[in-house]
C-alpha cells in the first residue's frame, strides 16, 4: 500500500493530486468516475490534515510545522504558495513527503512552456530530512530537481528547514534556474548514451531513450522533461523525487550546470 495523502494545516492539495493519488493507489478509474470526481467541490474531498493526526511526539511534527510556518509567512508576504501533495506512509520503513509550488515565481524557458518555483521536503527512514528545489512545468506537472547552491539538497535538522525553503525561492536562485533551462532548451543531444551514462541516473537509458521518442523533443530540454515524466508512476514520493532529481544529473553531466 502507498502513502496516504493528506492536508496540512490550512493548505489542501488541489482536486488534480487527488485524483493523482486515487489513480496511483487504486484501480482505473472510468472516464464517468473521473468526470464525477472533477464534480466534487473542494470542501467535500479535502484529505484530513496530518499534525492533526499525528502523536504529539511523532518524528516529522517539528519540522512539518516548520513547513507551514514558512508557507504561511510567505503567503502574508504576497506569495502565491500551493500544497502539491503531502504524503505520510508509516511504520519503520516510513517516509513522510511535503511538495510545494509559488505561482508569483513564473517564467517561461520557451513560448508557451511556463515553469514554477517550488520545493520539496522529504523524510525517510534511509536518508534523513532533505530540502530541495523543485521546479514545475505548468503544461504537465512535470517537477524538476535541480541543485542550485546554497546547500539545498543536503540532509537537514528540522530547525533548518524553514531557511532552506526561503533559499530554494529565492528570486535570484529561480532566475537562474531557468537562465539554465532556457540554455538546455538550446542544446540538441546528439549522444544520449554519452550524457546518460555520465549523470548515472535512476532511470535507465531504454527508459530515458523511450521517454525522449514520446516527448519528440530532441534538446537538452526535451531529455530533462522527459526523466522527470518517468518520476510520474511512483507513489512513493521519495522514489519519485530521486527520479526527479535525475533532470539536475542530466544538466550537470552536459555542462549546462556550473
Amino acid at each position: 500500500m502507498g502513502p496516504m495523502l493528506y492536508s496540512l494545516a490550512s493548505f489542501v492539495p488541489d482536486p488534480a493530486s487527488l485524483l493523482a493519488a486515487r489513480l496511483q493507489q487504486q484501480r482505473p478509474l472510468t472516464v464517468q468516475e473521473i468526470e464525477q470526481f472533477l464534480q466534487i467541490s473542494r470542501e467535500e474531498v479535502v484529505p484530513p490534515d496530518l499534525l492533526a493526526q499525528l502523536p504529539r511526539d511523532d518524528v516529522d511534527r517539528g519540522w512539518l510545522q516548520q513547513v507551514v510556518a514558512t508557507a504561511e509567512a510567505l503567503v502574508a508576504a504576497g506569495r502565491q504558495m500551493k500544497l502539491v501533495r503531502c504524503d505520510h506512509l508509516p511504520g519503520d520503513d516510513g517516509e513522510t513527503a511535503v511538495t510545494f509550488q509559488d505561482a508569483s515565481l513564473c517564467a517561461a524557458v520557451r513560448e508557451g512552456d511556463r515553469v514554477l518555483a517550488g520545493f520539496a521536503v522529504a523524510r525517510t527512514a534511509s536518508t534523513g530530512l532533505a530540502v530541495l528545489p523543485r521546479y514545475v512545468r505548468k503544461v504537465c506537472a512535470n517537477g524538476t530537481v535541480v541543485a542550485t547552491g546554497g546547500g539545498i539538497g543536503r540532509s537537514v535538522e528540522p530547525y533548518e528547514v524553514g531557511d532552506a525553503i526561503r533559499v530554494c525561492l529565492e528570486p535570484a536562485g529561480f532566475e537562474a534556474a531557468i537562465e539554465r533551462f532556457r540554455g538546455a532548451a538550446e542544446v540538441h543531444v546528439d549522444d544520449l548514451a554519452a550524457i546518460v551514462g555520465a549523470a548515472e541516473t535512476v532511470s535507465s537509458q531504454r527508459e530515458l531513450q523511450a521517454a525522449v521518442a514520446r516527448g519528440r523533443d530532441p534538446s537538452l530540454w526535451g531529455l530533462v522533461n522527459a526523466a522527470t515524466s518517468l518520476a510520474h508512476g511512483d507513489a512513493r514520493w521519495s522514489v519519485r523525487l530521486r527520479r526527479e532529481a535525475d533532470a539536475g544529473r542530466l544538466l550537470a553531466a552536459a555542462g549546462a550546470l556550473v
